[in-house]
């Protein structure tokens, strides 16, 4: 007899960009308006939430929610209180809900990769100083392993919503 495993997946994803300005190009009266530059004060928001079931297979059948809250404070330096160059980044998460592995699926490799411990967790946190026009940059803090050191923005973490499904 031949046995499969389904897993269902229900994504809700909320981000709004608080603070941030438009990247596109307006359109008045006929003319292209550049866009309006960022905020000197950024402060990133969102929030992912699955449903997950497993309805065959696994340890035993059932559903979970899991969530997670992503916020952060993000400040250009220069702007904000004319520091030359500087940027201040700090921003923690909060996963919360049950665990579909641990719960039904008693598997090793995780069915979610939001899948983790209810805890508020400091994500990332580091001030920045750029040199020589941008061409120099110095990050001390702690930096995610996969964060771009190119980037001015917030690096965010990856929104897959499963890393393992098995049918």
């Amino acid at each position: 007899m031949k046995t499969r495993r389904f897993t269902i997946a229900v994504i809700l994803l909320i981000a709004p960009a608080w603070g941030f300005a438009g990247d596109l190009a307006l359109e008045t009266q006929g003319q292209l308006k550049a866009p309006a530059p960022p905020a000197p004060v950024q402060i990133p928001f969102s929030y992912t939430g699955e449903l997950l079931a497993n309805v065959s297979g696994g340890y035993k059948q059932g559903a979970v929610y899991a969530g997670l809250v992503s916020l952060g404070l993000q400040v250009d330096l220069e702007r904000a209180v004319s520091w030359k160059g500087g940027t201040f980044l700090a921003s923690a998460i909060y996963p919360h809900g049950g665990s579909l592995t641990n719960k039904f699926v008693h598997d090793l490799n995780g069915v979610s990769n939001i899948d983790a411990d209810n805890s508020l967790r400091l994500y990332e946190v580091w001030l920045q100083q750029e040199l020589n026009a941008g061409k120099i940059s110095i990050r001390i803090g702690q930096i995610l392993a996969d964060s771009s050191s190119s980037s001015r923005t917030m690096d965010h973490h990856s929104l897959m919503a499963l890393s393992a499904l098995c049918l």
